[in-house]
Order: structure tokens, then C-alpha cells, then sequence
């Protein structure tokens, strides 16, 4: 059915053929139906009402309808007609109620306690009290899932570890400090989010704790740490002396200081800009945490490349400028691979497989084959002779369930040519056993 005519168009092209009528979506069936419908023959003597009468369409107030080229017998059959529905027409008002669908309400079940203070709505409880389950004692942080962490042992950071960026690195710096406690040896995502969303907190915390400092030991031992060919004493106690043996106050010593200190230091100290306070955990940060953020010389980067000329760089991964680990260590360490010498040896100590000879293939090897050579006729008899020296003397019952006892024998047994009285019995017995087991098969 196409959706924008309303026709049944072709699925596709001109030639489509129209689809079976299992595969028609719901209703197209019932709507071709009523247009193959025959057009009626009679002739609507009555307006549609458009549903202000309603049940103007029902039997009992249809009118006739008569064909316009009907003939004097169809006359008086439909004047016969209508006398007998006149006559029926008692009958069928008491008949009423079962020619319509009667729909009756369902039966309410009176509710009570809960169920009618809620329907009606009444102070109730959210949960039903009879439905209620007790509430369960909270679990501990640790058996949390959002507190979940790697486990330790867990091999991990060997090169699934996070990219050494700015929050890993002042947050190992920070836990080197003791501002900050990590779980691990690296930062996990969590705590790098935890330190990103607190980040202004933290320098303040370090910018207060400096600021204590320096109000403790003084500002010419705070900041001698900028200034390595300073070599005095730098206590209280020894500027103190100083000023009382030369008359230099606090700030001209601290002044004289200064001039012993490089550009480099000075740079280190005071940042790019002197108005903006400096962090003092950057400050104090090492060359390689720098380098590990930074990069290191940005016209000849030595931390970025690897300087071993032989070593074999892997250039597919984001990381191509870290270096591959060595996986055949790895698994060697875990013990997943060992050499080949160890192989060697523990093959060595297991014992050989002797391979053996299934009865199947032994009794192929002694098979014969008959038509191939005329020559082999002449044996035949000679190895049928042996083959009744190699019978078990047993019975036949016993043979047919346990077959390992129809195993040839690897030695023939020399020709008898008489037999004792009890080996007779024993095969008259055997002949006896079998045909009896025969019939029973038959």
C-alpha cells in the first residue's frame, strides 16, 4: 500500500509484482474485499441520517426495498414477506437483547485498608506495609561500586598506564609532599578528577603553608633556596649576629643575597609574571616531573625520542614515542614461556610411547587376500589347519562376550594328530554352545 496515493502500488519498477495477500500489511485485505464486493441491486429508498436517528439501519425499521424491474411473482413474494415480519415483529422484540453484544461492568471487589486509602485518598504510607521489605545495612566503602579500584597485584602500568600529563604529575608530587594520599604508585582516573575539581584549594593550602614558613624561619633562609652560591648561615640567630657586628639590617642582607642569584633562579622563583603568586609545588618540582609535562628541550627533545640508535620503535600506537615494552621478558618473568633448553629437558625425562599394534590392524595384516593370486590357493588349507590349532578352548558364550579372547596367538602351536578324550568333550561342548546360540539368534 503506497502511503502517499493510498493505492496498492508495485514495491519497485513498473513490472513489481503485487505481493501475495500473507504478506499485506493489516487491513488491505478486508478493504479489497469490500471493493470486489457486487454493487447492489436494489435501489435506497430512504436518506442517510448521518448518525442522528441512530438504529434507523436495523431490520425491524428497514423498509422494503424492491428492484425497479421486478416483476408481479416478485411483487407478491415481498408482500408475503413483509405480512410475516409484521407478524413477527412481537416476537422479535423480546429477542432483542440477544441479536447485540450486552457488555456488562466487571464486579468491583471492595477494597480495604491500603488499597481503598490510596484509591480514595486517604493519608497513606508510599509503600504498601504488607509488601514492604526491611532495609538492608549499608554497605561499607569498600564493597561500594564506585569506590571499586584495580587491584594491586593486577600487571597494569606497565603500558596500559595513563599518559604522564599535568594532574598525574602534581599529584604524585603532592602524595611526595604528603598533601594528598594516592592508592596506588600512579593516579588513577578518580583521583585525577577529584584533584581537578579541588585543584584551586590545594595551592591554597600550599600557598598558606608557605606563607607560615617564611614567617617562621625568615625570609633570608626562605628564600636562600633560590640562590645556591649563598653559602652563609642563613638561621635567625646568624642574620641577628650580622647586624649587630656590620649594622645591616634584615632587608640589606637579604638585598645582597639576591645579587648572588642567577637569572635561571630568579626565573624559578618569581614565574613569568611577578603579579601572579607562584605555585610553590611547581616551584619545587623536579627536572624530570618538568619534562615528564613539558617535554623536555623543545629544539632537540630528549625525553620524546629514544636515543638507543638500535632500538626498534613502535610507531602504531598513540605512544609511539615511549618505547616497547619487551613482551617475551614479560611472559618469561611470569613463567608463560620457557626456553628451549627447559623444554628439551622435560621432554627428556618423559618417557617414550610405545606404540602397539591394534588387533584390528593385526588381523588385517593376517588377512588373505583370495583373488588376487592363484598361488595362494595352495596355502590356504595350511593356515586354515593352524587357525583351528589357535581355537580357545573354551565355550562359546564366554568367547562372544569377552573379545580379547579371540586374540590370535603370537606363537603357532606344533599339529596333533589325535585327540584326547577331554579336549574332545571340551569341543563338542564348544559346537553345542554355538548352535544353540544360533538358533537363538534366528
Amino acid at each position: 500500500m503506497d502511503s502517499t496515493s493510498g493505492q496498492l502500488e508495485p514495491a519497485s519498477g513498473a513490472r513489481a509484482a503485487i505481493p501475495g495477500e500473507e504478506y499485506w500489511p493489516e487491513g488491505t485485505s478486508s478493504r479489497v474485499r469490500a471493493a470486489r464486493a457486487p454493487e447492489p441491486t436494489g435501489v435506497s429508498t430512504g436518506k442517510p441520517s448521518f448518525g442522528k436517528n441512530p438504529g434507523s439501519r436495523r431490520r425491524k425499521n428497514k423498509s422494503s426495498v424492491s428492484a425497479p424491474e421486478a416483476s408481479e411473482m416478485d411483487m407478491a413474494l415481498i408482500d408475503q414477506v413483509e405480512v410475516e415480519s409484521q407478524e413477527d415483529s412481537s416476537d422479535e422484540s423480546k429477542d432483542l437483547s440477544s441479536k447485540y453484544v450486552v457488555y456488562q461492568s466487571e464486579p468491583e471487589d471492595e477494597l480495604t485498608g491500603y488499597e481503598l486509602d490510596k484509591k480514595v485518598g486517604n493519608p497513606h504510607n508510599f509503600i504498601d506495609p504488607k509488601a514492604k521489605k526491611p532495609i538492608e545495612e549499608p554497605l561499607t566503602s569498600e564493597e561500594l561500586w564506585w569506590n571499586w579500584r584495580k587491584p594491586e597485584k593486577e600487571q597494569w602500568s606497565r603500558w596500559q598506564r595513563r599518559r604522564p600529563d599535568v594532574e598525574t604529575v602534581f599529584l604524585k608530587a603532592m602524595a611526595e609532599t604528603g598533601q594528598i594520599e594516592l592508592y596506588g604508585d600512579e593516579p588513577t582516573l578518580t583521583e585525577c578528577a577529584l584533584y581537578r575539581a579541588r585543584r584551586h584549594i590545594y595551592k591554597e593550602e600550599r600557598l598558606q603553608d608557605e606563607q607560615e614558613r617564611l614567617d617562621k624561619i625568615g625570609p633570608i633562609a626562605y628564600y636562600s633556596e633560590w640562590v645556591e652560591a649563598w653559602e652563609r648561615d642563613t638561621s635567625r640567630e646568624a642574620v641577628q649576629k650580622h647586624y649587630e657586628e656590620t649594622g645591616e639590617d634584615e632587608n640589606t642582607q637579604l638585598i645582597e643575597m639576591f645579587t648572588y642569584q642567577t637569572d635561571r633562579e630568579y626565573r624559578i622563583m618569581m614565574g613569568t609574571d611577578i603579579r601572579i603568586r607562584r605555585d610553590p609545588l611547581a616551584m619545587r618540582m623536579r627536572e624530570d616531573q618538568i619534562k615528564q609535562i613539558w617535554g623536555g628541550d623543545p629544539v632537540y627533545p630528549t625525553i620524546n625520542y629514544i636515543q638507543d640508535p638500535n632500538e626498534v620503535i613502535d610507531y602504531r600506537g598513540p605512544d609511539f614515542h615511549e618505547p616497547t615494552p619487551n613482551m617475551l621478558d614479560y611472559l618469561k618473568e611470569h613463567g608463560k614461556i620457557i626456553t628451549r633448553e627447559e623444554l628439551e629437558k622435560i621432554l627428556a625425562k618423559e618417557k617414550t610411547e610405545v606404540v602397539e599394534m591394534t588387533d584390528i590392524d593385526e588381523a588385517m595384516a593376517r588377512a588373505v587376500d583370495i583373488g588376487e593370486n592363484d598361488d595362494e590357493g595352495e596355502n590356504s588349507e595350511d593356515e586354515g589347519v593352524g587357525e583351528e590349532d589357535e581355537k580357545v578352548r573354551r565355550n562359546w558364550s564366554v568367547v562372544k562376550t569377552n573379545a580379547e579372547l579371540l586374540k590370535p596367538k603370537s606363537q603357532t602351536k606344533p599339529k596333533k594328530s589325535s585327540m584326547s578324550l577331554d579336549e574332545a568333550i571340551d569341543d563338542s561342548d564348544n559346537l553345542t554352545d554355538f548352535l544353540l546360540d544360533f538358533e537363538e539368534e534366528e
